[in-house]
């Protein structure tokens, strides 16, 4: 076990790396390629997290087709957010949003939602499958939450996936 320990805070240290591009522990740590491990102390256990639930859906998706989304704050400061989030597909080692059937332009509601320290708020999303085309494929929800003592904003990541039924 203490051997695990060491080799794994070695990789953390000299920023491990992959072959052909794919993702690494030091990409993972700066938020490159869209994985964020921003809002984690390494001193403590202190995050701002989200996930999504369920994490796996199965084609074809009803317009009316939901998930939920759920924010939790272990830290000591209250975050805020809006009601917005986007969705988007991972494809040839990038995040993009699916392919759109039509051109459609969307109005969120202007709420500020706190989140305050070690609670956790719940959303329900929906997929809008009428104006998006979806295949089976990486997706991520993306939601971007404000620390209200330094103003300064986190984009936060929950990943699911969709397989074909």
């Amino acid at each position: 076990m203490k051997k695990s320990f060491i080799i794994a805070i070695c990789m953390l240290i000299s920023g491990c790396t992959t072959v052909n591009g794919e993702l690494t522990v030091e990409r993972i740590l700066s938020g490159d390629n869209g994985y964020s491990l921003t809002g984690i102390s390494t001193s403590k256990l202190n995050t701002i997290s989200m996930s999504i639930d369920p994490q796996e859906v199965c084609l074809p998706l009803t317009d009316d087709f939901t998930a939920s989304l759920a924010i939790r704050n272990t830290t000591d400061t209250i975050y805020a957010c809006g009601t917005d989030y986007e969705i988007e597909v991972y494809k040839n080692h990038e995040w993009i949003y699916p392919p759109a059937k039509k051109q459609t332009e969307f109005a969120w509601q202007a709420l500020r939602i706190n989140i305050s320290p070690n609670e956790t708020k719940t959303f329900n999303i929906r997929f809008f499958t009428s104006v998006y085309t979806y295949e089976p494929a990486l997706y991520r929800i993306k939601k971007k939450v404000i620390n209200t003592k330094t103003n300064k904003s986190v984009i936060l990541c929950a990943l699911f996936t969709i397989k074909q039924k």
